[in-house]
């Protein structure tokens, strides 16, 4: 087949989860495909021109020039509150050439048009492909089609449905994925999101976990002996921003150590990155604490150094690639049950989940894996977490690739929805 693999955000651009996920799979399927990725573009910006770029992979890349005041970018500096609406008024209206874009896909002429994180080419990228007869099987990565925050939460609380405001941000890209013939969600919980939504209703839906790292990307790091004897080390991996709820983490820990014995010493590493303003006030908020902030680090740098992980998103999480990446390297994971966290963490053993916005059941949770120390806790892992044994999580255990272009395969078959 020949494909184009549509993301708004494409490496060298900085990558969270969903960039990371697109990026392995463009590659994946260029083994045996003719993949062209679409991403966008700004004149004058360096590295994300318009027109053909250099890819550095196994696939071709093509940007398209983005009529906004700045890219979707992941980490982006945080704009001015007009600055914002007026960026989210354009991009609802569209902010993609819609000559352009039906140029490109003419020339190339795919067999199909898979859709990753892709709201910044919408309504565009759907029109256009239900005109030219190209099929679409879109990604569902996150919320941004019903939500231009991306996120449904909001003032530290989740939306059930999107308020007014998002549904008018939101009404010319949900109409037009009424052509879109396949969806694939990466939990249960985003395919009844959407489903409940009434967004694609005459879709094929499917779905499937982030499972698509390479075995040779997810083995068990070395643990370095880098922490004083008794000291049990937490890991954070992830954005930092309010809706990951690392304002309940820095809770939970600083009430932790009056729950253990005075051996354990429990540490913190938190590895991402945020907007400068908020990432200092967590930083004052935990000074003094034996917390160490990371920034932007290799996945393995904590991983390597962790004896469990915490996931405390607030928000729904779709399906942090974090819990996965853990339970491949052998670490459990204290995860908020929210959003698709529990069909992997609970549902299949490989932590323990508790109520998102109770700080105090967190730290309970945090006691209980640290009370007697990282050498008992690391004994006990089997039987605390049977998932954990023999957990096979990557791509090729999992049969991710054959099934995702088991899916491809039939969504090209279709015909565009009229």
């Amino acid at each position: 087949m020949k494909i184009c693999l549509v993301a708004q955000t494409f490496a060298p651009q900085k990558e969270g989860g969903a960039e990371i996920s697109s990026r392995h799979t463009a590659e994946n399927l260029s083994q045996r495909h003719e993949v062209v990725v679409l991403s966008l573009g700004r004149a004058g910006q360096a590295g994300v021109a318009p027109g053909p770029c250099a890819s550095g992979g196994p696939y071709r890349l093509h940007r398209l020039r983005y009529r906004n005041s700045y890219l979707p970018e992941v980490g982006k500096a945080p704009a001015g509150r007009l600055a914002r609406a007026l960026w989210h008024l354009r991009n609802g209206l569209g902010a993609i050439d819609r000559a352009e874009l039906a140029a490109f896909l003419t020339a190339e002429r795919f067999d199909l048009i898979y859709a990753q994180n892709s709201a910044a080419l919408q309504p565009a990228l759907y029109r256009v492909a239900r005109e030219l007869g190209v099929p679409v099987c879109q990604h569902l990565r996150d919320y941004a089609l019903l939500c231009p925050r991306t996120s449904m939460h909001r003032t530290g609380k989740n939306c059930a449905t999107p308020c007014l405001g998002c549904r008018v941000l939101t009404a010319r890209k949900r109409r037009a994925a009424r052509s879109v013939g396949t969806t694939i969600a990466v939990s249960d919980f985003v395919r009844r999101r959407f489903a409940g939504s009434g967004v694609f209703s005459q879709a094929e839906a499917h779905v499937l976990h982030n499972t698509n790292t390479k075995r040779a990307l997810s083995t068990a790091p070395t643990r370095r002996a880098d922490a004083p004897p008794g000291c049990f080390t937490f890991g954070y991996l992830g954005a930092l921003s309010p809706e990951k709820g690392l304002e309940v983490l820095l809770a939970a820990f600083a009430a932790l150590p009056a729950r253990l014995p005075p051996w354990v010493a429990p540490r913190l590493l938190i590895g991402g990155q945020g907007g400068a303003g908020y990432v200092a006030g967590l930083k004052a908020r935990s000074a003094g604490a034996a917390v160490e902030w990371l920034g932007q680090v290799a996945p393995d740098e904590v991983f390597g150094r962790a004896d469990a992980m915490v996931v405390p998103s607030l928000w729904h999480e779709p399906q942090s690639r974090v819990l996965i990446e853990a339970a491949v390297r052998g670490l459990p994971t204290l995860a908020a049950g929210t959003g698709g966290t529990t069909e992997v963490v609970r549902d299949q053993r490989l932590g323990w989940c508790y109520e998102a916005d109770r700080p105090e059941a967190l730290t309970a949770l945090m006691a209980r894996a640290a009370r007697n120390g990282p050498e008992a806790f690391r004994e006990s892992l089997a039987t605390a977490f049977p998932g954990l044994v023999g957990f096979k999580g990557t791509a090729e255990d999992t049969g991710f690739y054959p099934a995702l272009e088991t899916i491809l395969q039939a969504a090209a078959a279709a015909q565009a929805r009229p």
